[in-house]
């Protein structure tokens, strides 16, 4: 069942990759899409059809803490990886995982580009479209790779990189599952995680024999009051010793700066399409794909009144203006927009 609520998400999202659909900001620097809203919807009303009385924790949902009185919980980032959704970059999937008192037991992630559904239950194994995994094995004399998020601190990575060849990639479940195919030897965060970006990949990563701990050394636990882990470290069991000596080398706390209220727009044209503006030319210009949220009014912050403009910035994106006052570009609004600057 839950291969099938995320084979449903990743239909969803890969209709409107590269096409249109709205963004916008959760938090500063926390994007969510059209996509990421209806694939949660769809996996939400398969496993809630087929499983009423086991809780639910999602990205796109607000928590409710009835969860915590209940023994199953199912634990879902319907898109993991939205701004590379968002970026045009293939790194992104479904991640759906399942826990029992806190356990982890069941993991499917899908990447609906690649059409890859890695899935596991403890005890069961994992598998890649049915095929059996197991973690890989670094090649003698090579340094081993570790893949690393883009957003990443580059200044606590300057140590490790004299061991491991780093790799970027975006979406953390994604990573867990190609550390678990033995595409790569680990991967870790000095980032804290929620429960719903690891959840799934843990299971997988373990069953295909691989070891994983957050970055105080512990065994990672789930359906948690605050549903968020101290970094995480996972790979294969050759790097396991390794990985005890990355720990090492990880503090209890990072300091996590601090979200601001969600950031959001409205323009006198009314409700923006956000749109991948290099890409969407490629894509049907039907009303199809098109998909709309519903929504009311919104607001904009007012340091930004009078600047919303038409840009083209660095990275190839049409989009307001920069709200840090970077403009690039005339002052006529437009309909087309993007989140995906790094400025913004």
């Amino acid at each position: 069942m839950a291969e099938s609520a995320a084979r449903a998400a990743g239909d969803v999202i890969a209709g409107l990759y590269r096409g249109d659909y709205r963004v916008r900001e959760k938090s500063r620097g926390n994007p969510v899409t059209t996509a990421d809203l209806m694939a949660n919807r769809a996996i939400r009303e398969i496993l809630a059809a087929r499983f009423p009385r086991d809780a639910w924790l999602s990205e796109e949902d607000a928590d409710d803490r009835a969860r915590l009185d209940r023994s199953r919980v199912w634990i879902v980032d319907p898109l993991d990886g939205t701004r590379e959704f968002i970026k045009g970059i293939p790194e992104f999937c479904v991640s759906i995982g399942l826990a029992v008192d806190g356990s982890p037991v069941l993991g499917v992630i899908y990447h609906p580009i690649r059409e890859e559904l890695f899935s596991a239950t403890r005890g069961g194994g994992a598998r890649l479209n049915g095929e059996s995994l197991r973690v890989g094995r670094p090649k003698e004399g090579a340094r081993p790779c570790l893949l690393i998020s883009r957003a990443e601190p580059r200044k606590r990575l300057a140590e490790l990189e004299r061991e491991f060849e780093l790799e970027p990639m975006g979406s953390i479940a994604y990573r867990l599952a190609a550390v678990a195919h033995g595409r790569a030897d680990a991967t870790l965060t000095f980032r804290r995680v929620k429960e719903w970006d690891v959840c799934a990949g843990i299971v997988i990563v373990e069953e295909a024999g691989g070891r994983t701990m957050t970055g105080r050394g512990e065994r990672p636990a789930f359906n948690r009051r605050e549903p968020v882990l101290q970094q995480l470290v996972a790979g294969n069991a050759v790097t396991n010793a390794r990985i005890r000596t990355l720990r090492a080398r990880l503090p209890d706390e990072w300091p996590v700066p601090a979200t601001s209220p969600s950031r959001q727009i409205t323009t006198t044209l009314g409700p923006l399409i956000w749109r991948n503006a290099n890409t969407a030319a490629n894509a049907p210009a039907s009303s199809a794909r098109v998909a709309r949220i519903a929504g009311g009014s919104r607001s904009r912050p007012a340091s930004t009144a009078g600047r919303w403009a038409s840009a083209s910035c660095s990275t190839g994106w049409k989009r307001p203006a920069c709200p840090r006052r970077r403009s690039c570009g005339s002052s006529r609004p437009t309909r087309t927009a993007a989140a995906a600057c790094g400025t913004a």
